[in-house]
């Protein structure tokens, strides 16, 4: 061993020992009897306190059998760990002397019993609902009929009852029907976020029909993708898309009914007959596709419905509570937003279009406006946490539900900091599992968890950690993890490859023919049977709580003329946040300029799938085998070293430049680098906003921060913007420095207002 450290040159961790880590010593080789006149000598091996590796396994023959003794480093193991260690190596041995033909992978590390206790026991969530089996709209018409007067749903210009939403949403239903939308039939919902768009939803599916949710946000282009996969008869559109939808329309012959929010306005208000059954589909939802093309999620009501039910007793939502809507309807987290909360009766609060990307006014919506719920992925609300309320103020937001992604470790204890009586859900699952499908109640963090627990099951559902050959693994070994019980979707609309390769036959299940979907997600159990989320097996991340195949980002961008290959990734920024960055091998020279391939891309893909970062390379970086080396893959901020820089110009930017690198961490900016290519994210675009109004004194729009993205832009805009209402400084002894150097950024701006009008004169217009 000392040989093999002195040649090998090994890097030295005084954590671990090199080379190898785990031990395991056959002593066989016995010592020769000592023998002295009138004495009996015995070997004896003296008590170690301490381990020389993590984990050493001895093994001595004695009498005809094995004696074995562990040694370990109680830093890493704990007793209870070895006995289960322990344990399952000796249902290893056992099974390996009983079939000793048997392959080394198939043998079985569990006993019976804990075989039983990781499928059954910690599968025991089965539920039979009292209530008989509602279709998700049906929830709704229970507090319609229960509470006509109540408010339904309130946005900043205006409220709905529940008795009006059920009006509305039965005058659409009733329209549907009369253009021959029939039982089964997928309807389009492309439309602005409003008081509209819960009565669409209720519209469409007491029609009998099931929607098929398209981002307001999304490129015209990939909604006619979608809108031609599905084959939809029916689009119900937003005023502010409908020219849009005129320019594909003809291109879709089986799109025979474009409908606007007034059209049905004529129609009966009267509840349509129902002809929904609960194993109907619900709702089409499309995720990211590996292909290049997005695939349709078929989900039907009574998987759906069984989740709300479950979450809204569980998290005690009902009557009186208000809820935040701010999740895309193309977010399957929209399915509580709407349904849940309205099925609950609980009021909803829409975020528009404006409210749902500014942070300020969403944390001024729930510290002001009595919110009591809030539903999002972890890093939504992260946006917020700089307006949260004082420590102890936030007094009426009762419960936070966080899913789709990792939450912050921190994020838990600066919610109760603010919303002292908030009670904070993280939930897990996947689309393909009818929104989610395990919880874990966050209380105190504990200071050893890598990361929050992902929690156990809901009401009949069934988590397995399985190996290579689909059994179940011990506790506290890592498997991919399987969803079963009633809560998997039918599978993926057009495909039936890909549903056969992802939703199993359920070998476990106690029911003949269930099945299991597999998540792609790696996972293991603590001893207790609670979850812990390792990662993905896959190329498939989660920005923002979207699911995101990187090779349809990939594909995309193939798809230019001016790029060769290119590889998507998502990397973390210096604030821990995930986010995208594209490597790519162009084809011409000139190369394809960053904006341009942004550009190219937001003509296909949503928002949160196009990278904050475009990284050009001469070739792509590979392994000894030739396969491509996503390690060597370089930072933004590293390949962008050797770009053009361009200094500062005037006083704005060279102000504006300061807070920049106060706040990325850099040294260097210049006025055309790209604040998010440069390391930036939309969490730290939140700090740059206070730290600009502080050096400016003035209130910059952080909408305007997301579209300026430039020093030289942003610096542009505020000179041809009025004078935007000045900060008053904080009482301070250095008040009367920040109230000068207010005075001078706002000379500057007058300044460069100035200077542009007058060159402004002598041009023509184009």
């Amino acid at each position: 061993f000392e040989k093999l450290i002195e040649e090998l040159q090994p890097e030295r961790d005084p954590a671990r020992t090199p080379f190898f880590q785990v031990l395991l010593a056959l002593q066989n080789a016995p010592l020769p009897a000592a023998e002295l006149p009138g004495l009996t000598l015995v070997g004896t091996e003296p008590p170690s306190r301490e381990a020389k590796f993590d984990l050493t396994l001895f093994l001595m023959p004695a009498g005809g059998v094995l004696e074995a003794s562990i040694q370990y480093a109680t830093d890493l193991f704990d007793p209870a760990t070895m006995v289960r260690f322990a344990g399952q190596w000796r249902e290893l041995l056992a099974a390996a002397v009983a079939t000793p033909e048997a392959p080394l992978a198939s043998l079985p590390l569990l006993a019976a019993a804990q075989r039983h206790q990781v499928l059954q026991e910690w599968n025991d969530f089965d539920r039979d609902w009292q209530e008989g089996d509602p279709a998700l709209h049906q929830l709704f018409e229970r507090q319609a009929d229960l509470r006509p007067e109540a408010l339904a749903a309130i946005d900043r210009e205006g409220s709905v009852t529940f008795g009006e939403l059920e009006a509305r949403a039965n005058r659409l239903a009733h329209h549907l029907r009369a253009l021959s939308v029939r039982r089964g039939d997928p309807v389009g919902l492309w439309m602005e976020r409003s008081l509209d768009l819960p009565a669409a939803v209720l519209g469409i599916l007491k029609a009998g029909a099931l929607y098929v949710p398209l981002d307001a946000a999304w490129p015209a282009e990939r909604v006619e993708t979608i809108l031609a996969g599905t084959a939809a008869p029916a689009l119900i559109a937003g005023p502010s898309l409908l020219p849009a939808v005129e320019a594909f329309r003809e291109r879709l012959p089986g799109l025979r009914h474009v409908v606007a929010a007034g059209d049905a306005a004529g129609a009966p208000a009267e509840r349509p007959a129902p002809v929904t059954d609960a194993d109907d589909t619900a709702y089409l939802i499309h995720t990211s596709g590996s292909t290049g093309e997005p695939k349709g999620i078929v989900v039907r009501h009574r998987s759906a419905v069984n989740t709300l039910r479950w979450n809204n007793e569980t998290m005690e939502i009902g009557p009186g509570d208000r809820h935040l809507f701010v999740n895309s309807i193309c977010f399957d987290l929209s399915i509580q937003d709407l349904l849940g909360m309205l099925g609950a009766g609980a009021t909803l609060r829409v975020a528009d279009e404006t409210e749902v990307r500014d942070p300020e006014r969403l944390g001024a919506i729930l510290r002001d406006e009595g919110i009591t719920t809030w539903n999002s992925a972890p890093a939504a609300l992260l946006q917020l946490v700089p307006f949260f309320p004082p420590p102890g103020e936030g007094r009426s937001l009762r419960r936070v539900l966080l899913a789709g992604d990792w939450i912050p470790l921190s994020l838990p204890d600066r919610i109760r900091e603010a919303f002292p009586h908030a009670v904070i859900g993280n939930f897990g699952g996947a689309t393909e599992t009818s929104v989610w499908s395990s919880w874990q109640p966050v209380g105190e963090v504990d200071p050893r968890w890598a990361s929050i627990p992902y929690g156990r099951p809901l009401a009949n559902t069934r988590f397995y950690v399985l190996d290579g050959n689909l059994e179940p693994c011990p506790p506290g070994v890592p498997g991919d993890n399987y969803i079963g019980g009633g809560c998997p979707a039918l599978g993926y609309a057009g495909q039936p490859a890909l549903t056969a390769e992802r939703f199993l036959p359920d070998p476990f299940s106690p029911v003949p023919g269930g099945r299991m979907y597999a998540t792609g997600d790696r996972v293991r159990f603590y001893p207790d049977g609670v979850m812990e989320l390792l990662g993905r097996i896959d190329f498939q991340v989660k920005i923002r709580g979207y699911r995101i195949e990187l090779g349809e980002i990939e594909a995309a961008l193939l798809r230019h003329p001016g790029v060769r290959d290119a590889v998507a990734l998502a990397r973390e920024d210096a604030g821990g946040q995930k986010r995208l960055v594209a490597y790519v091998v162009p084809s011409v020279s000139p190369v394809p300029a960053a904006a341009e391939l942004r550009e190219a891309l937001q003509r296909t893909l949503p928002e949160y799938m196009v990278p904050w970062s475009f990284v050009m390379l001469d070739r792509l970086p590979v392994t000894a085998n030739g396969k491509l080396d996503r390690q060597a893959l370089p930072a933004p901020g590293e390949a962008a070293a050797g770009a053009a820089y361009v200094a500062p110009r005037n006083e704005l930017e060279r102000t504006i430049a300061a807070v920049w690198r106060e706040v990325l961490g850099v040294e260097r900016v210049g006025v055309h680098d790209n604040f998010f290519e440069s390391g930036g994210s939309s969490l730290l675009i939140v700090k740059l906003h206070g730290r600009l109004k502080e050096a400016l004194g003035t209130d910059i729009p952080i909408l305007e921060l997301f579209r300026h993205t430039t020093i030289d832009a942003l610096a542009r805009e505020l000179a041809a913007a009025p004078p935007a209402e000045t900060v008053a400084p904080a009482e301070a002894p250095q008040a009367e420095q920040a109230r000068e150097r207010a005075r001078s950024r706002q000379d500057s701006l007058r300044q460069l207002r100035e200077t542009r009008a007058k060159g402004a004169k002598g041009r023509s217009p184009r």
